[in-house]
C-alpha cells in the first residue's frame, strides 16, 4: 500500500475552515429561527454535541470527507485496508480518541497528538491510532 499521508498544517487548516463553516451556517440558522444570534461555541454544550456528531457522522456517509477535508483534498480512511471509515471508526476517533481522551488528559493527549503529527512519518496522531485510521492527502 502507498499512502500519502497528511501534514499538520493541511489537516489544521480543513479544521479552521470546518469550524468556521459550520458555526456560521448554525448561526445563521439559529438567528433566522429564533432571531438572536448566541453562539458560544467553547461553552455550550450543544455546539459541541453537534460538533462532534457532525464530525462523527458525515464522514460515513460521504466517504472520509467533512468539508474541510473536501475543501482542502484530504480524507479519512482505515489503516488496515484504506477503505473508508465506519461508524465505529469515527466514535473511537471523535469522542474517544479526541474529546474524551483530552478531557482525562487535561488538554495533554492533544499536544502529543500535534507533536506525532508533525514528526512520526505516518503522521498519525493519537486519535488516530485509537481508531485505526489515518488522514490521507489526495
Amino acid at each position: 500500500m502507498s499512502r500519502n499521508p497528511a501534514g499538520f498544517f493541511i489537516r489544521v487548516s480543513a479544521f479552521i475552515i470546518d469550524y468556521f463553516l459550520i458555526s456560521t451556517i448554525c448561526g445563521i440558522l439559529i438567528y433566522f429561527i429564533y432571531k438572536v444570534y448566541p453562539i458560544k461555541p467553547t461553552s455550550e454544550l450543544t455546539w459541541k454535541l453537534f460538533y462532534i456528531s457532525y464530525l462523527t457522522i458525515t464522514p460515513v456517509f460521504w466517504g472520509g470527507y467533512v468539508i474541510g477535508k473536501k475543501i482542502c483534498n484530504i480524507k479519512i480512511k482505515r489503516f488496515k485496508d484504506d477503505e473508508n471509515v465506519t461508524i465505529f471508526n469515527m466514535f473511537l476517533r471523535e469522542v474517544v480518541g479526541k474529546h474524551i481522551l483530552a478531557l482525562v488528559t487535561f488538554g495533554m493527549s492533544g499536544v502529543a497528538s500535534v507533536f506525532m503529527v508533525i514528526l512520526l512519518e505516518d503522521k498519525r496522531a493519537i486519535h488516530d491510532h485509537i481508531s485505526g485510521t489515518y488522514v490521507e492527502r489526495k
